[in-house]
């Protein structure tokens, strides 16, 4: 009896961590001063070749306002070219460029991106981590019908599934199109799987694919493939 009434505690314990692992929500909880860094990989093909390039993003909450948005800080690090196997030199590259876009509380920008690279095209990549603000269990599907408040040309549709939620992690895919600049003839796709912790919302791996990216600086997209995994401190 004695053994059982020991081990009662820790099976209560247990149940109430499961009941708490079959739903997820995105709120990024912002703090100023508190962000995420991510190391960030993109492969495509381009007429010169095939390119790979890597970099390090980090974000850092300037200011909270009191809706739960956030003026989020942006800058690129350590980004490296390759073309065909080959290093490439590209200007600017090292200068950790930095952008400051309003963010809502799952960390959709609330204004279109400008130039995370300052002329470098990468500024479809603010689309790559696409969430809903809600409470989402395993299984569930939920519609993605985002507007830009300060664009409303600027939109975001689809859908996000939770594949399924297991040790502490949230497997999260999404499929939605994004029309990312009024002149953009047809929206860009986008498939992304991601693995988010459940504790604390952060996304700790993402894998897909870009189609249909619009033209950069007059070279044309056909796909890129994208990685990213999150930099614990």
């Amino acid at each position: 009896m004695r053994s059982l009434l020991k081990l009662m505690p820790l099976a209560l314990f247990t149940c109430a961590y499961a009941a708490t692992q079959d739903s997820i929500t995105f709120d990024q909880n912002w703090k100023v001063g508190g962000g995420d860094t991510q190391r960030i990989g993109m492969a495509m093909t381009l007429p010169v070749g095939d390119v790979v390039v890597t970099m390090v993003s980090t974000q850092k909450a300037l200011k909270v306002h009191e809706n739960g948005d956030a003026d989020v800080e942006t800058s690129l690090a350590d980004m490296v070219v390759l073309l065909n196997g080959n290093k490439m030199d590209v200007p600017g590259a090292g200068s950790s460029p930095r952008t400051v876009t309003r963010m809502n509380r799952v960390g959709m920008p609330l204004e279109r991106p400008q130039s995370a690279g300052r002329g470098m095209g990468l500024e479809f990549i603010a689309f790559a981590c696409v969430v809903v603000d809600k409470k989402m269990k395993a299984g569930e599907v939920a519609t993605i019908d985002y507007a830009s408040s300060a664009e409303p040309k600027v939109r975001i549709k689809g859908v996000t599934t939770i594949e399924s939620i297991a040790d502490g992690t949230a497997k999260v895919v999404g499929r939605y199109q994004v029309w990312a600049d009024p002149a953009d003839e047809k929206p860009m796709q986008v498939a992304m799987t991601h693995w988010i912790r459940v504790s604390d919302s952060k996304f700790m791996k993402s894998e897909g694919t870009f189609t249909d990216v619009p033209s950069q600086q007059g070279i044309a997209i056909s796909a890129v493939q994208y990685t990213m995994e999150l930099i614990e401190k």
